[in-house]
């Protein structure tokens, strides 16, 4: 890369999201990779522009997880009681 742009590159790979954010906020760091969560915390805290974005041409641009519990957890179904 530093023939190809002619800058300096050090690569560089933080314990952790918050150290990479930390990192990037405080100009330590140029680029970085985020998960969906950790982009959402990053971009809480400064600007970003993403430079590169997952898209599959099936489904777009998306996120998923899952919320897993116990077998024996009430809780079998993801909603809320505002009640």
């Amino acid at each position: 890369m530093e023939e190809a742009t002619g800058y300096k590159v050090v690569t560089s790979i933080p314990d952790d999201y918050a150290g990479l954010i930390r990192a990037m906020k405080n100009k330590d760091v140029d680029i970085g990779c985020f998960g969906a969560f950790s982009y959402i915390a990053a971009k809480s805290e400064m600007e970003l522009e993403p430079l590169v974005i997952q898209y599959r041409k099936s489904s777009g641009i998306t996120y998923r997880s899952l919320i897993v519990t116990r077998q024996d957890s009430p809780i079998h179904s993801i909603g809320w009681d505002w009640h």
